[in-house]
């Protein structure tokens, strides 16, 4: 992964958990939960690619499985 994507990402997202904190105490339970847990998948799988782990992403699949069998049923 490109190092300047990764630290730009990194910087725009603590940027923006930071803009969102003060408004926290005025959102409800279920939404403040919903927030920690966005930003802690954000966080964990930033973590992940930085450590090296290649993540599957759906269109990755859906490009090797999917549309080639696709192609095979309208060209077939």
């Amino acid at each position: 992964m490109n190092l300047q994507f990764m630290v730009l990402f990194l910087v725009l997202s603590l940027i923006l958990m930071f803009l969102n904190l003060k408004h926290w105490s005025t959102l409800k339970r279920g939404m403040r939960r919903l927030y920690f847990l966005l930003y802690a998948m954000t966080f964990g799988l930033y973590a992940a690619v930085l450590l090296g782990y290649k993540i599957p992403m759906p269109t990755q699949f859906f490009i090797a499985h999917v549309s080639p069998w696709m192609f095979s049923l309208i060209h077939g």
